[in-house]
């Protein structure tokens, strides 16, 4: 038998080398393509959460600011007098170099009174604008009373002023101010017009004192209690010692020097001081509460936001102001104080008017960018005004 020999020829399969070459190509294209799309929208959505984010934070800051300036019982303006009641708190170490917020004291500035309450920018007014703001707040009251155990009548209140309960006013300071904070990475959000500010982002602080007592009202209480009632010393020093628990002294606020004389003036302990006055407190008031008043810094990890630096200043122009960094040049900083002055004003207060009829009016210039290098940057401005009633 003979066998035919026969050839098998099977097809090569796969891709050659130059459809190989053309395939990665193709994929790189697209792939580069869609992730361009996708990081243009996540920092559009970014950009998009850091303004929303910046108009929330901005109001909640300027309604509790003006929670505070409703219940206002004195401002102080720029002068020896604001001065001199700093000095007898324990503010110094928070406006000492070296502390995180930093708190440079030579950018801050108290606003002065104008004579009228015409805030508009230029002019007289811009001499007057401060950036921080020192105030007393009026918090709710304390009552005290009578033993209950006591006979209705018979109590040292009920015998001098008719009632067995007698009340007093409760204050505490209040002061807002700029510091600088360094920024995660040493990255400034906004280049500064200042160069040693780069790194840093501007944030506003609050600190509080303890609650404090109307130093007349108490004095006053005092001097009646003691001439109307009966065995009134073990009552006084029982009450005052109970005050002292939850009060850091009482204070007179008609006090212009509050460093005058070799016993400074215009701070009490809650002590008597003989037989109907209190003895003048030597040590500082000091803090409640010390705080951020607006929450800046990471927000949900996709924005970066701050107290905005101003445009520039004649000592050291910005590259690139920051005004024209934001679209359409809409955040104006300042407004009101001069560019020129070497001092943050992201935070402006402008009081004016008569004394019967101030008001205040607070601005604050903030801004955000997407994290990530490049960006986009967006600000706003959020101000308000409030009539003050002060005295």
């Amino acid at each position: 038998m003979k066998f035919r020999s026969r050839s098998i020829r099977f097809a090569a399969g796969g891709f050659t080398l130059v459809e190989v070459l053309l395939a990665a190509a193709i994929a790189l294209f697209v792939g580069g393509t869609l992730i361009n799309t996708y990081l243009g929208a996540s920092t559009t959505m970014n950009a998009a959460v850091g303004s929303s984010q910046i108009k929330q934070t901005g109001d909640q800051a300027l309604d509790e600011l003006f929670r505070r300036l409703k219940a206002v019982r004195k401002v102080f303006a720029r002068g020896d007098a604001a001065n001199s009641w700093l000095a007898r708190t324990d503010l110094r170490p928070y406006l000492a170099a070296g502390l995180t917020p930093q708190v440079e004291t030579t950018e801050l500035v108290l606003p002065e009174f104008l004579p009228e309450a015409n805030f508009s920018s230029g002019g007289s007014v811009a001499g007057s604008v401060g950036n921080a703001l020192w105030m007393v707040c009026v918090e709710p009251g304390i009552t005290v009373a009578d033993d209950a155990a006591l006979p209705a009548g018979q109590g040292p209140l009920a015998q001098v002023f008719g009632t067995d309960s007698h009340r007093f006013s409760v204050y505490k300071f209040y002061f807002y101010f700029l510091a600088k904070k360094p920024l995660a990475g040493g990255e400034p959000l906004v280049r500064g017009s200042d160069p040693a500010v780069d790194g840093y982002t501007y944030t506003l602080m609050r600190w509080a004192s303890q609650p404090v007592l109307d130093y007349e009202e108490v004095r006053s209480w005092v001097v009646r209690v003691r001439a109307g009632a009966t065995a009134p010393d073990l009552y006084l020093d029982e009450k005052l010692a109970t005050l002292r628990q939850t009060y850091a002294g009482a204070v007179d606020l008609s006090v212009s020097d509050a460093t005058a004389g070799l016993t400074p003036a215009g701070f009490y302990q809650l002590l008597r001081d003989g037989a109907s006055d209190l003895s003048p407190a030597t040590s500082r008031l000091t803090a409640s509460d010390y705080r951020g008043a607006i929450h800046f810094g990471v927000q949900d990890g996709r924005a970066l936001a701050m107290v905005a630096f101003n445009n520039g200043t004649a000592l050291s122009p910005p590259a690139v102001p920051a005004v024209d960094l934001l679209q359409g040049g809409q955040l104006q900083t300042p407004r009101y104080a001069l560019a020129s002055e070497h001092r943050p004003f992201g935070f402006e207060v402008l009081i004016g008017g008569p004394v019967t009829g101030r008001e205040a009016l607070v601005r604050l210039a903030l801004a955000s960018r997407a994290t990530g290098g490049g960006g986009k940057l967006a600000g706003l401005a959020v101000q308000q005004t409030v009539r003050l009633y002060a005295r």
